[in-house]
């Protein structure tokens, strides 16, 4: 915001009128009309006599960037916390799935671990600010929702494996099924993550 549209929303919110301004400042109301359509700035003593009245900083009336540059930490803020946000909660549905799994290995077990994590995933899109870091929350976000999936998974093909099997067959079969289930995906998250761009 510059100084002549901060100049007259300050001006508005006290409710003065240009004439009232002027008054106040000792100047004329053509000044005050030229210094809020940028026509002309004001003298170092009145932008003093402006800060004063209006109890706001000299440099906030000066410095245009400074506006915008609070905006921009308070989106980066928000982004960051809840990009967090979104991982905590993630995690927080792995271990639930984590103990669901552990107590009968069904996948009506592990689904409150699931519904908490696709909360992580809302609380990111409510949170976000920008898209900038979507690709990376994704992506934990498959690598963090797959693993009792694949177990899940493995569990119903290896009903199909002639028994008796080796002990590392299950962890072979979990694997594979958590490296594919997560490749694929992460690609998804790309292809998604950049056509939003």
């Amino acid at each position: 915001m510059k100084f002549n549209e901060k100049l007259l929303k300050l001006r508005k919110e006290k409710g003065y009128s240009q004439e009232e301004l002027a008054q106040m400042l000792g100047v004329s109301r053509q000044a005050i009309s030229k210094w809020e359509v940028s026509d002309s700035y004001p003298e170092i003593e009145n932008v003093l006599e402006i800060s004063k009245l209006f109890q706001v900083s000299t440099d906030y009336l000066l410095n245009d960037q400074q506006e915008e540059m609070n905006v921009l930490k308070e989106e980066s803020e928000k982004k960051h916390y809840g990009f967090l946000l979104g991982v905590i909660i993630s995690v927080i549905g792995l271990i639930f799935s984590a103990m669901g799994w552990y107590e009968n290995q069904t996948f009506r077990e592990i689904s409150i671990g699931i519904i908490i994590q696709l909360g992580g995933v809302v609380t990111y899109e409510l949170l976000k600010g920008n898209r900038s870091k979507d690709f990376v929350f994704y992506s934990i976000f498959v690598l963090l929702v797959f693993p009792y999936v694949s177990m899940m998974l493995g569990m119903y093909i290896l009903n199909f494996y002639p028994s008796p099997y080796e002990f590392f067959m299950p962890f072979i079969v979990n694997g594979v099924i958590y490296i594919f289930l997560c490749g694929v995906g992460i690609v998804l998250a790309k292809i998604i993550t950049r056509k939003d761009k």
